[in-house]
């Protein structure tokens, strides 16, 4: 029961979230694979979305190849048709359009992409960070790739789907334990200057 809140409000995939945590998106970047008895995958491929109870129609674009096989896993962007709420490690499954049959899964990487990025070994290696690396990793991998711009506590707060306090929190530790650059409310990674 939601205080305020009528039964025809709401619909299959709303969430329900502290405000200022997250934003709604229709773009991840993530890590996928393709379930053996699935048919190869191209890059621009039609699906059907699924995260938690939400389900999206979206195109799946493969960052490292044209094709995906059966059975093989890879780093791909998703561009949804609809906004959704999404974090940092969250679970997916994917079903072709048509017919309706689950062809893979995978893991959010990042739920708020910089666009038109160029796909290199440096980017490439900055989502194998977000696919492996612990907390501390992470925040300095997001401060490398915002480069010049800075990583603030609220980027981290809305990468990391956490409290903007526990944002600045982790952003502190990673300054004590890896050596940001605090200039204002921005840090900043080294490797940069």
């Amino acid at each position: 029961n939601l205080a305020g809140i009528k039964k025809e409000e709401l619909q299959r995939g709303d969430t329900i979230v502290t405000p200022g945590i997250f934003q709604p998106t229709d773009a991840i970047e993530c890590s996928l694979l393709l379930l053996p008895e699935a048919a190869k995958l191209h890059s621009g491929f039609r699906i059907r979305f699924f995260l938690g109870t939400s389900e999206v129609m979206g195109k799946i674009y493969l960052l490292q190849r044209k094709e995906l096989y059966p059975g093989e896993e890879a780093f791909a962007e998703i561009k949804l048709e609809e906004k959704i709420i999404a974090k940092r490690g969250d679970y997916f499954i994917f079903r072709q359009y048509s017919p309706l049959l689950t062809i893979g899964g995978g893991r959010i990487l990042d739920p708020y992409p910089k666009r038109e990025k160029k796909v290199s070994s440096k980017f490439l290696r900055y989502l194998e960070v977000l696919r492996k690396g612990d907390t501390a990793d992470v925040v300095e991998a997001i401060s490398k790739e915002e480069g010049r711009d800075g990583v603030t506590a609220r980027t981290i707060s809305l990468k990391e789907g956490v409290y903007l306090k526990d944002a600045e929190n982790l952003l502190l530790k990673t300054q004590l334990n890896r050596g940001l650059l605090k200039v204002g409310d921005r840090f900043f990674s080294r490797d940069i200057y």
